[in-house]
């Protein structure tokens, strides 16, 4: 396997693995504090950490995955990222409007919020690229 295929495969299941991360916290970790009793006060201590720790994971998570694109040096990536990015934003707000009227927990929205880092991810990659590209073509070698 070719090394640009390699990583290619590595940004994707990195984008891939941050939503999935995304999508727990969410579904999982905020509905958890809520059953424990945890109200949504950000002065009660019981949700401030795992909030704050949240923010902190997902946080490091979109720079890694940014880094990820960057390395891959693939349009392919940029392209999936910003699709896939754009998709996950819109869908995941109109998914949990619903849920919150269910299970009476307002989400932390990572979700979405990771939707439109990878969109912006992919977008700027793209923007990056053909201003390297268009750098490169106005550079002309000594003969």
């Amino acid at each position: 396997m070719a090394i640009q295929t390699r990583r290619t495969l590595v940004a994707l299941l990195g984008g891939m693995a941050l939503l999935a991360v995304a999508a727990w916290y969410d579904a999982a970790v905020m509905p958890t504090l809520q059953a424990d009793g945890a109200t949504f006060d950000p002065n009660q201590a019981a949700i401030s950490l795992p909030v704050g720790l949240g923010y902190i994971t997902l946080a490091a998570g979109v720079i890694l995955v940014a880094l990820l694109a960057h390395w891959a040096d693939s349009r392919f990536v940029d392209v999936a990222y910003a699709l896939a990015g754009a998709l996950v934003a819109v869908l995941g707000t109109i998914a949990w409007s619903g849920v919150v009227g269910v299970v009476g927990v307002p989400p932390v929205d990572a979700l979405a919020v990771i939707g439109v880092a990878l969109c912006f991810i992919g977008l700027s990659d793209l923007g990056l690229r053909r201003r390297r590209a268009a750098g490169a073509a106005r550079v002309s070698p000594i003969s």
